[in-house]
This record gives C-alpha cells, structure tokens and sequence, in this order.
C-alpha cells in the first residue's frame, strides 16, 4: 500500500503496487468493496475532487482524474497527486517537475503550468491553504515554497530529507512535518 485516503462519504480508499485502488467501508467492518484498477504500473499517490472524483498516479507516468487519462503526464514515474483550489490538481515527479493540471471538464493533457528548481526527483507535495502556498520536498534535500497564484517559488530550504511520497504534513497554519524514512 502507497496511500490511504479518507474519502467524503466516509470509506477509506487505498492505493497500491498491485496496480489497484481499493475501497473499504467502515460500516461493514473495513471490508473491500470495490476494486479499481486503473494503471499499468503501481499506483503511487491518490486525492479526491469536491465533486467526490478520485484522482491517481503512478510509476506508468499517467494521471487518471476520474475515468480520464493523461498518458505521460510526466517523464518519470510520479509520485504524488493533490488537489488545489479553483479546479487544479498538482502531481511531482522523478522527472524533476511539478505540474499543474486542470482538474475539471473539459480536461487537457497539457498541464496549466510546470514548476522547475529542483536537482533531484520530486517526491512530495502539500498544499497550505491559509497561505496559497505549496511545498515541495525532493530528494535533492531541498523544500521548496511555491505562491499558488503567481507559481513563482518564494523560498528555498535546503537540508531536509524528504524522500518520500508522504513525507509532509500540515500541523496548523504556520508549522509542517517532515518524516523521513531510514
């Protein structure tokens, strides 16, 4: 298992090196409800639309937002997909980039914007909202801050491992952890 997610309507959803995404209902003491299998490859990262829409990576270099793919949104496996306001979804990556995507009809394969300054595989995002500021964590032991409204990258911390695909987490509106695997 790569993720878990706590969906709106209450069941958990988790998604996995078998090439699958599996929902699970709380009420009925976690059982497996339904299967997905979207991707070719292990899925590594999954979010969730306001619409309900799940949203998907994985090391097949595509991003499934519903039942819609884009094929080689990346030119590396990717590691993380999050959503963001005002209909985007953000996705990183091994291939060095973060891409903003339009997350609602009509889709495009063509992202809104693609974020560079990183050295290393991107392998973490997470979005502050109190802030419209998005973090990125990379295995180039850098952080990068980027403004969501103007996708300029406003700070740059450098010395923290990151590596991992879920390695940030928001504590309140001014402090985030990094976990980090040994």
């Amino acid at each position: 298992v790569k993720s878990l997610l706590h969906l709106k309507d209450g069941r958990v959803a988790s998604c996995s090196s078998d090439n699958t995404i599996r929902i699970y209902d709380p009420s009925n003491d976690y059982h497996c409800d339904q299967v997905i299998k979207r991707h070719s490859e292990g899925i590594t990262s999954i979010c969730q639309l306001d619409d309900g829409t799940i949203v998907s990576c994985s090391y097949d270099q595509s991003i499934m937002i519903g039942d819609y793919t884009i094929k080689n949104a990346h030119d590396n496996w990717i590691h993380k997909v999050i959503t963001l306001p005002n209909n985007r979804i953000a996705s990183c990556s091994w291939d060095k980039t973060i891409k903003i995507w339009k997350s609602n009809p009509p889709y495009s394969d063509t992202p809104i914007k693609v974020l560079e300054g990183h050295s290393n595989f991107v392998t973490s995002l997470l979005y502050i909202k109190e802030r419209d500021v998005m973090i990125s964590g990379a295995d180039d032991a850098t952080l990068h801050l980027w403004n969501m409204s103007t996708y300029q990258c406003i700070t740059v911390i450098k010395g923290v491992d990151c590596c991992l695909t879920n390695s940030l987490y928001q504590i309140d509106k001014d402090r985030v952890i990094v976990g980090r695997f040994n």
